[in-house]
């Protein structure tokens, strides 16, 4: 059983995703695998994200979705995973070399463990800037923690109207976790760019 799935949700993004796979295949710690989550509309899209995910991870795990939000479909491929811990990151995250074996490390005493992550304003987000994973409102991101998968209890059903939604999913997860009283941590550095 390897220690951390990564879940990687994509959607139609061939540019991004390789440099997300690059930084997990640079991992201090490869005690892993990468299940892709592909939301892409077209076959020639789901090919060619399948083929580049290929050649970076000979033995990834493809699932192509049909699901509305990358939430949903990280719901469903987690069902599928055999790590001990799950990691969501998405087709435009950027993982530090010892992001997982940090991560592992706070982890011998927490469930839920989450990371500094800096946001790149390049891509629609408000700018450089590191924000701490905590868990309320709009302040904890998907790519940016590790759960112990017994512990997940999937990401809540909300759908995105527009281009604003009232909470995030994965805010509602962490806020639901800390409230049943998981176990959880935050590590001060910035192990996580996120796009």
């Amino acid at each position: 059983m390897p220690k951390i799935s990564y879940i990687v949700s994509t959607y139609n993004d061939t540019e991004r995703l390789p440099c997300a796979l690059w930084s997990l295949r640079a991992q201090t710690d490869q005690d892993f695998e990468v299940i892709i989550a592909d939301n892409s509309e077209t076959m020639k899209m789901r090919t060619a994200i399948y083929d580049a995910a290929k050649a970076i991870f000979p033995r990834v795990r493809y699932v192509a979705c049909s699901q509305p939000e990358c939430f949903h479909a990280a719901n469903l491929v987690a069902q599928e995973a055999r790590g001990e811990f799950l990691c969501f990151p998405s087709d435009d995250s950027y993982y530090m070399p010892v992001f997982g074996e940090e991560m592992l490390r706070a982890a011998s005493d927490a469930d839920f463990v989450m990371c500094h992550m800096v946001y790149d304003g390049r891509c629609g987000q408000g700018g450089y800037r590191s924000i701490p994973q905590q868990p309320k409102r709009f302040w904890c991101d998907k790519t940016g923690f590790i759960i112990r998968r017994d512990r997940f209890p999937g990401f809540p059903n909300i759908v995105v109207k527009g281009n604003r939604m009232e909470m995030s999913a994965d805010g509602e997860m962490a806020e639901l976790l800390v409230s049943q009283g998981v176990s959880w941590k935050v590590i001060p550095d910035v192990l996580c760019v996120h796009n």
